[in-house]
């Protein structure tokens, strides 16, 4: 595995070198490409004899150093043709794709697709493969999201990735439109009867302000049995001044399980990204989950997370952050030494070291 990963990280750079050179000196390069590496070391205050951090995304191990996340991403803007792909590694790749369960089906490859830019109006552009999903304001590659943690949000209120067909269209220079059909939640293969729909919608209403709505619906199985399961998302974007910035995020899901009963889950999250100076910046996040039906994260509770943040720029292309992060149930549900489900809060400490090149000016 590690070798045809190697492989194909040659692979996509002799590509990229290659794509590159074949463009016109001062002509602006149709290709991109970045690389990423990202590592961690956290302690988990309560101690639990697992080592492992609860209701995280990512950053799941205690007190052992951890490669996060390397990621290798290369594209060719659609004109009219162009694909994207990314090829990820370490922790966070395998816990990701081990969400769907398919036997290492796209392992290492977190996203590829094909991109045709059609000359309809304004411009339809149609993506097919396999891609993010369009809900929330946070994303896979840890360094552009405000926080290092994922919130629970990211984790337990939505599906991470996709793959089908997306389109988008922009109606005026301020809304933009998308439809997808794709085969339902973290799932390449389409194992579900019918497919999973999504509808998007991008305003900006002005240059500081940015609003976003997704709604996703289509019949999953769990445990052998099919249900509908349909999840609304609102994310709110806010750039106060150059320094300040602000998010918002709402998600609501249901699901009729065998088609029995309804269950849901709700959540709101909100984040503020503050830079004090060219280097150091500092990032509180508040967030709100309710899995009335423990359909979610496995045991009905209504659960509170409050993180901090602080980031320092060590040099283009070299971040460092450190986290504090207070997670809150209503029920027992955290890990303490050897005592299983026997608190209802859990503290974490994070050190995080980001690399990335090229960095973005």
């Amino acid at each position: 595995m590690a070798g045809r990963f190697l492989a194909a990280v040659f692979l996509l750079v002799l590509a990229a070198s290659s794509g590159a050179a074949e463009d016109r000196a001062g002509a602006k390069s149709k290709w991109a490409w970045s690389l990423d590496l990202d590592a961690y070391l956290s302690r988990n205050l309560n101690r639990p004899a697992s080592r492992v951090n609860q209701l995280r995304t990512f950053d799941v191990s205690s007190d052992r150093v951890r490669l996060n996340y390397g990621q290798l991403m290369i594209e060719r803007a659609a004109s009219p043709l162009g694909f994207h792909v990314e090829l990820g590694s370490g922790q966070a790749a395998r816990l990701f794709e081990g969400k769907a369960g398919e036997d290492g089906l796209t392992a290492n490859l977190m996203q590829a697709y094909a991109s045709f830019r059609a000359p309809v109006g304004r411009g339809l552009t149609l993506d097919f493969g396999k891609f993010m999903t369009s809900l929330n304001a946070e994303v896979l590659r840890t360094r552009d999201n405000y926080n290092y943690s994922r919130s629970l949000l990211f984790s337990y209120a939505i599906p991470c990735y996709h793959f089908g067909l997306r389109a988008n269209y922009p109606l005026s220079p301020t809304l933009t439109v998308g439809a997808q059909v794709v085969n339902g939640w973290n799932r390449v293969r389409g194992k579900d009867p019918g497919k999973t729909l999504v509808g998007t919608a991008a305003w900006k209403p002005h240059g500081r302000v940015s609003l976003t709505h997704s709604v996703i619906s289509g019949v999953e199985r769990r445990q052998g049995q099919p249900s509908r399961r349909t999840v609304w998302d609102s994310v709110a974007v806010v750039t106060a001044t150059s320094r300040l910035s602000l998010q918002f995020t709402h998600d609501f899901g249901v699901d009729r399980p065998g088609g029995v009963r309804r269950v849901s889950w709700t959540g709101v999250a909100a984040a503020v990204r503050c830079a004090l100076s060219p280097r150091w910046a500092i990032a509180p996040r508040l967030e709100w989950f309710n899995d009335a039906n423990g359909f979610t994260t496995g045991l009905p509770q209504r659960l509170k997370e409050g993180t901090m943040t602080a980031e320092f720029k060590v040099r283009d292309g070299v971040l460092a952050r450190w986290e504090y992060r207070h997670d809150h149930s209503d029920r027992p549900f955290f890990d303490r030494g050897f005592d299983a489900a026997a608190v209802h809060h859990q503290n974490t400490l994070l050190l995080g070291l980001l690399f990335a090149y090229p960095w973005p000016r």
